[in-house]
């Protein structure tokens, strides 16, 4: 399964991510002032699966046709706060994302997690709402986290599409 979304879609996606809200703490270093802000920030993901049959030959008439996945992202909706689909145990609600998503809910392909300042791995809550999700429909999650670097104003942005193989999320990009 691979992951398809054009350049603009995502840089609109990130600025959407970046510009959202969150609880500011600052912080002083010596060098210079560093404004931390702690923030998660969660969405959907709309578009569509297409599937097509890839035909394999080799030089020696070997011939192997396999099927490929593509994920088309065209669309996406950010939710305003946490825990705004599923509750306190990762267990989504999915009236709640019938009613976020409205007439939209049929192009739904994925979910995604912003973080601020933390390290880029799926977390247990992620992992457990993603599994949650896949036991509705299949789909994929986007896992986005910045960290400032050090000693500098500048920010490192990860991004990683992750889709559930039996239980382990496997990575695609």
């Amino acid at each position: 399964m691979a992951v398809r979304i054009s350049g603009s879609l995502f840089s609109s996606l990130l600025f959407q991510l970046k510009g959202s809200s969150g609880d500011a703490v600052r912080s002083y270093s010596s060098c210079c002032l560093m404004l931390s802000v702690r923030c998660v920030q969660e969405g959907f993901l709309l578009g569509g699966v297409r599937s097509h049959s890839v035909a394999d030959i080799t030089d020696s008439q070997a011939h192997s046709v396999r099927e490929e996945k593509n994920t088309c992202i065209q669309s996406f909706v950010c939710l305003d706060e946490k825990y705004s689909f599923y509750d306190n145990c990762g267990v989504p609600d999915m009236k709640k994302v019938v009613q976020l998503l409205g007439r939209k809910q049929e192009e739904l392909v994925g979910w995604l997690s912003f973080r601020r300042s933390s390290t880029h791995r799926v977390s247990f809550r992620e992992k457990t709402i993603h599994g949650k999700l896949m036991d509705k429909f299949e789909h994929i999650s986007a896992n986005v986290t910045e960290q400032p670097l050090q000693q500098t104003l500048a920010l490192s942005t990860e991004y990683s599409f992750y889709h559930t193989t039996g239980r382990s999320p496997k990575v695609m990009s």
